[in-house]
């Protein structure tokens, strides 16, 4: 299991910090756990990084040389005597590929808003909640012991362990640089794992589901190889870690082609959300279509600040709605890219992929009908198409 940081890189640099000061305030971002080390790495990143970067990771945002480790322990200790952060907090779960980085940009818009895209540490530790048992790293042992043998509760060790962590991690990302900030959190698609501790650590906090249908799923993934070779390998991903539902572990994924790879990760996502809108009060939950976004981000802005508690007046929206982020891509802002692009890509996908989204689609809807089997209902899943698929 990989579960330490890649810290030994010659462009690196380790460095001293004062605990009290890496957790005062969001200056110092947590960079990456190492859970068998029971260790924190944070580098330093400044405010126009958190709005600028795409993704909140060392491979996509300016952030400091220097790293600063501390053992985790004490950073939960720190915790217990001066609880860290504290902000209020909202969060956006996504599916892949559904204008959640159009939507986070726009959110960057808004008065008194600290947006965090898609922080690393979140990411690492839902990747890490199903990993199975046999690859879970043994507890340490002193010095010229032998290794205890594993016992039959240690999946259930493992997830009260997880889950402080976790926990952790999610009080990390609300430290803010003023006071009076709110933080919205955009998670990776790997979060969908964890909304339930993420919710917990805050009784007021509320999440946005945002998703794309399953056919503008499929084809946003078949438009480029980059994408194909990212889904198979997150379809591979889900297929080896979580074991939560049987049917989709059956599907030999291997054997699968892009658009059903494309599918089956929209399914897990559908499942996970399932599992998730069962856990949570559902006035805390607001189901979004991706369309509502990259069609109508006015009315998407009103409906996400409206349902955060956000003040946001309609002046400022106009302001906002004249930014160029509606006119250049979200992840790419020296692309050009608005709506009508948007839709005239659509249209391109369709005639160039139409019928592998549409076998594709049979083939979920088959797999959606023995999920029933395992009680798993796919309407947490906004989108036409996901009624659509009942059989």
């Amino acid at each position: 299991m990989v579960c330490s940081a890649n810290i030994n890189r010659p462009d690196i640099i380790m460095a001293s910090l004062n605990l009290r000061s890496a957790l005062a305030s969001c200056n110092y971002y947590p960079v990456q756990f190492d859970l068998c080390r029971r260790l924190i790495w944070f580098a330093e990143l400044k405010c126009e990084t958190y709005r600028h970067a795409g993704f909140l990771t060392p491979k996509h945002a300016r952030m400091s040389e220097e790293r600063y480790v501390f053992n985790l322990d004490d950073v939960l200790l720190h915790d217990l005597s001066l609880p860290i952060g504290g902000a209020p907090s909202h969060y956006i779960f996504i599916s892949a590929f559904c204008c959640s980085t159009l939507l986070a940009r726009l959110l960057d818009e808004v008065p008194g808003c600290l947006v965090l895209k898609e922080p690393s540490i979140l990411g690492q530790l839902a990747m890490l909640r199903y990993w199975p048992v046999a690859a879970m790293p043994s507890p340490p042992q002193p010095a010229g012991e032998t290794p205890a043998p594993r016992r039959s509760g240690h999946a259930a060790e493992w997830e009260e362990n997880w889950q402080t962590w976790a926990a952790l991690a999610t009080r990390l990302m609300t430290r803010t640089f003023e006071p009076g900030q709110t933080v919205i959190v955009k998670a990776a698609d790997v979060c969908n794992t964890m909304g339930d501790v993420i919710l917990a650590n805050d009784p007021f906090s509320k999440a946005v589901l945002l998703s794309a249908s399953l056919r503008t799923s499929i084809l946003s993934v078949l438009k480029q190889e980059d994408r194909k070779k990212w889904t198979r390998k997150r379809a591979t991903f889900w297929h080896k870690t979580l074991t939560l539902f049987p049917t989709l572990n059956k599907v030999s994924v291997p054997e699968l082609d892009d658009a059903q790879n494309a599918a089956y990760v929209w399914l897990v996502t559908a499942a996970l959300w399932d599992r998730f809108r069962k856990q949570v009060e559902p006035d805390r939950l607001l189901l979004m279509e991706a369309e509502e976004v990259s069609e109508n981000p006015g009315s998407a802005l009103r409906k996400v600040a409206g349902f955060f508690g956000l003040p946001l007046e309609e002046s400022r929206v106009r302001e906002i709605l004249t930014h160029p982020v509606l006119s250049h891509h979200a992840k790419f802002p020296a692309k050009t890219y608005d709506a009508a692009t948007r839709q005239n890509d659509r249209a391109d996908w369709e005639i160039r992929c139409g019928g592998d989204a549409d076998r594709a689609m049979e083939w979920a809807a088959t797999i959606q009908k023995e999920l029933e089997s395992d009680e798993v209902d796919l309407g947490a899943m906004a989108g036409r198409e996901c009624k659509e698929l009942v059989l």
